[in-house]
C-alpha cells in the first residue's frame, strides 16, 4: 500500500528511539520541533495548544504500538465493525488508490487510530417512526461555542476517547450548561480521563461502549484538570484520582446512549440523493444540537476535492479502525465522483466530520463525507473505481451513536479508599440493601471500577498505591425521593485470579456532602468481597395471596374477555403478576389479563406472583365452537310442471 513498508520502518525506528529516550529521561520530541505536552509535560491552558498540541510533521508520527490490551467486557449495544477488522485486509480485497481522481493522502499513512472491534449491531429505526424536524439544507454545530477546538490524539490510539469524550460529551455538557468550551479548557472533557480507564493499561485502543460506561457512571474531569499528554507509558496508564474533581464530575453525566443504524444493514444503496429519508434521522439529531459518533476504517478512505473542500467518497477496505464525530451536514456540497463532467443527484450532499489528527488533516482538522459514500454500493453502478470488490459503507454497519446528558445533584454518595497493585481485579457495585448477604441484582448499579485499567496500580505503576473514588447512589434504579427510608450498600470485590490483594482502607457515606458514616476498619480482599452498609434495611413484604375475579368462564371461538387478579397484602413490595395459559392453542392470555379464545376446548389461565412467594390464582376457561345460523334457503328451480303421479 501507499508507502506502507517505508512508514513501518520509520515507525519502528521512532518507537525504539522513544523507548531509549524514555529510559534516559530525554523526550523523544525534544528540540525545536518538540510539541507542547510531549514527555508528560503539562499543556498550557490556551486555545492554540489545546487545539493542536502536536506540531510534529505527519511523516514523523509513529503508529500506535501494537500491544494487545487486557480483555474487558463491552456492552452488547455497541456498534459492530464491518465485518473484517484485521489490518491489511484491504490488500487482499483490492486497492483503487492509484486512480488519478483521488487526492494523495499518503502523508497521513501511519497516523494512529484505536477503535477496537465491538459486539452487537446498531438498531435500525424506520424514518417514519423518528422525530422529524423542519430540516435546513445545512447545519454546522462545530461553529458553536460549545464545540471544542480540533484535538490531536498524537501518537496514541485514543480516537474513541476523543470522539466520545472530547468532542461529543464536551459539546452536550457545554450546551446543557451554556459553557464556552471553544475558548475555555475547564469546560472541555479530558480524553485522557476516559482513555486511561478503558484501554486495559496498554495503548491498544478501546471501544465506544466502554467510554460511555465511564461517562454515564462517573462523568468526566476537565482538560484543565487532566491535560492530554503523550510520550511516556504513564500518559496512557495513569488514572486521575483528585477527589474534588471527581465529585464535580458526578454532577454532569450521560443519562443515555443510543446505537442506531440509518438504514437496514441488508440494503446496498439506501441513499440515492441528498433528500433521502434515510438521512433524516441523522440530520434531525444534528439540527437539534447532537454530535454523532461512528466507527470507520480511515486508512481505506479515498478522497476527492468537493465544492466545499476535501471529501471522502469511498472506503475500499477494512484498514485502520477509527472513531470520528459528525458535526454537521450540507446538502449543497457537490463532487463529480464519477468524473463525467456532470453533477448528478447522488453527487450532492455530505456530512461534516471532526477528526482527531490535529489541524493539518483535511480542512483545519475537518473533512466531508459524501452521502453516497455511506452506501455499500455506489449509485455509480457502472464505475468500477467507485464500486471495487473491496468497497464497504464508510459508517461501519450503517451505525452511529448519540447521547443524552443531564445535570445531577448527588444526594447520597460513598467515598472508598483502596490500595492495590492490580486495579483490574476490582469491582465496586452499589445497591439497595435488603438485609441479605446476597447481592440485590434487581436494584444494583455498576461503577467506574469494573475490572478496568489492566494489571497496574492506580498511578499507572506496578507498585501498589492508594486512591479514593466517589460514587453516586443515584445510579441505582430504585433510588428516589424515598431513599432515606431505605438502606444502601457498597460492595467491593477482588475478582482477580492472581495473588494481588485489594485493601479497603476507608469507606465514607455522605449525604449532601456531609459524612454520615465513616468506616475505617481495614479489610484485605483476595478473591472475595466485602459489603459496607448505610441505613436500616426494610425487608420485602411478600405476597400472601392472589385472587381472581372469575374462577371459571366460557368463551366462543374468536371472542375475548378480561380477567382481574388482586394481590394481598396491599403493601406487598412487588405486586407484579405473570400471566400464562396452560394451553395457548385453546386460549391465549397477555400480561394485562386479556384472554382470547382460539379453538374449542378448555385450559387453565394462571396469574402468579413474581416475588418468589409462589402464590397464584387461576381461572378455568371453556371454549365452545360458534353455532352457524341458517341465513337463507334456495331451490334449484323457482317453478316446474308435473303430470299427475309424476316425479322429478
Amino acid at each position: 500500500m501507499r508507502k506502507k513498508r517505508y512508514l513501518k520502518t520509520v515507525a519502528v525506528i521512532l518507537l525504539v528511539f522513544a523507548l531509549l529516550a524514555q529510559a534516559t529521561g530525554v523526550s523523544a520530541f525534544s528540540g525545536s520541533d518538540a510539541p507542547e505536552g510531549a514527555g508528560g509535560a503539562d499543556i498550557p491552558s490556551n486555545l492554540e495548544l489545546i487545539a493542536d498540541p502536536n506540531s510534529t510533521p505527519a511523516e514523523e508520527i509513529p503508529p500506535t504500538a501494537e500491544t494487545a490490551p487486557v480483555a474487558e467486557t463491552a456492552p452488547a449495544a455497541e456498534t459492530a465493525l464491518d465485518p473484517a477488522s484485521a489490518e491489511g485486509a484491504i490488500e487482499t480485497l483490492g486497492d483503487v488508490s492509484s486512480d488519478s481522481r483521488f487526492v494523495d493522502m499518503s502523508k497521513f499513512d501511519g497516523y494512529p487510530t484505536g477503535a477496537l472491534p465491538s459486539t452487537g449491531n446498531p438498531t435500525y429505526e424506520a424514518p417514519s417512526s423518528m422525530l422529524r424536524a423542519s430540516l435546513a439544507s445545512s447545519v454546522d454545530i462545530s461553529a458553536d461555542k460549545y464545540f471544542p477546538p480540533i484535538g490531536n490524539q498524537a501518537i496514541l490510539g485514543s480516537c474513541v476517547a476523543f470522539a466520545t469524550t472530547y468532542y461529543q460529551y464536551t459539546y452536550e455538557s457545554a450546551r446543557l450548561n451554556n459553557w464556552d468550551a471553544k475558548h475555555n479548557p475547564q469546560y472541555v472533557a479530558s480524553p485522557k480521563w476516559a482513555y486511561n480507564f478503558i484501554n486495559g493499561g496498554y495503548d491498544g485502543g478501546s471501544t465506544q461502549g466502554l467510554a460511555y460506561n465511564i461517562l454515564r457512571r462517573g462523568g468526566s474531569v476537565s482538560w484543565s484538570e487532566f491535560p492530554y499528554t503523550y510520550g511516556k507509558e504513564l500518559d496512557y496508564r495513569q488514572w486521575y484520582t483528585d477527589l474534588p474533581a471527581m465529585r464535580k464530575a458526578l454532577t454532569t453525566r450521560i443519562s443515555e446512549e443510543r446505537s442506531t443504524a440509518f438504514a437496514p444493514y441488508e440494503s446496498n444503496t439506501p441513499i440515492t440523493n441528498n433528500k433521502s429519508t434515510y438521512l433524516e434521522g441523522m440530520k434531525t439529531l444534528l439540527s437539534q444540537g447532537h454530535p454523532l459518533v461512528y466507527t470507520t476504517y480511515i486508512n481505506s478512505w479515498q478522497y476527492m476535492n468537493s465544492s466545499k473542500g476535501l471529501a471522502a467518497v469511498l472506503m475500499n477496505g477494512y484498514s485502520g479502525a477509527h472513531a470520528m464525530t459528525i458535526v454537521g451536514y450540507d446538502d449543497n456540497v457537490e463532487c463529480d465522483m464519477n468524473v463525467n463532467g456532470v453533477i448528478e443527484n447522488f453527487e450532492r450532499g455530505a456530512f461534516k466530520i471532526a477528526n482527531s489528527w490535529g489541524e493539518s488533516y483535511g480542512d483545519n482538522g475537518y473533512v466531508w463525507i459524501m452521502y453516497d459514500a455511506l452506501n455499500r454500493n455506489s449509485n455509480a453502478q457502472n464505475d468500477p473505481v467507485l464500486n471495487p470488490t473491496s468497497r464497504a459503507p464508510i459508517l461501519a454497519s450503517y451505525g452511529y451513536y448519540d447521547i443524552s446528558v443531564k445535570n445531577y445533584a448527588p444526594k447520597l454518595t460513598v467515598e472508598v479508599t483502596l490500595n492495590s497493585a492490580a486495579r483490574n481485579d476490582i469491582v465496586v457495585d452499589l445497591e439497595e440493601w435488603k438485609g441479605s448477604n446476597q447481592p440485590n441484582y434487581t436494584n444494583r448499579a455498576k461503577t467506574i471500577l469494573d475490572r478496568v485499567g489492566g494489571p497496574f496500580a492506580f498511578d499507572g505503576t506496578t507498585t501498589a498505591s492508594d486512591a479514593t473514588f466517589v460514587f453516586d447512589f443515584g445510579t441505582v434504579n430504585s433510588f428516589g425521593s424515598d431513599w432515606a427510608s431505605k438502606a444502601w450498600a457498597v460492595e467491593i470485590t477482588d475478582a482477580g485470579n492472581d495473588s494481588y490483594t485489594t485493601t479497603v482502607k476507608r469507606v465514607k457515606f455522605l449525604v449532601d456532602g456531609v459524612v454520615v458514616k465513616d468506616d475505617t476498619a481495614i479489610k484485605s480482599l483476595n478473591k472475595n468481597s466485602v459489603r459496607v452498609t448505610y441505613g436500616d434495611p426494610v425487608p420485602d413484604v411478600k405476597v400472601t395471596n392472589v385472587t381472581m375475579n372469575k374462577t371459571s368462564t366460557t368463551l366462543s371461538v374468536g371472542s375475548s374477555d378480561f380477567l382481574v387478579a388482586t394481590v394481598s397484602p396491599s403493601n406487598a413490595t412487588n405486586k407484579t403478576l405473570s400471566w400464562s395459559s396452560a394451553n395457548s392453542n385453546i386460549v391465549k392470555v397477555d400480561q394485562n389479563g386479556k384472554i382470547t379464545a382460539v379453538a374449542a376446548g378448555s385450559a387453565y389461565v394462571y396469574a402468579q406472583a413474581t416475588d418468589g412467594s409462589g402464590k397464584y390464582a387461576y381461572c378455568y376457561v371453556s371454549v365452545v365452537g360458534t353455532d352457524i345460523k341458517v341465513t337463507s334457503v334456495t331451490l334449484n328451480k323457482s317453478t316446474t310442471t308435473l303430470n299427475v303421479g309424476g316425479t322429478e
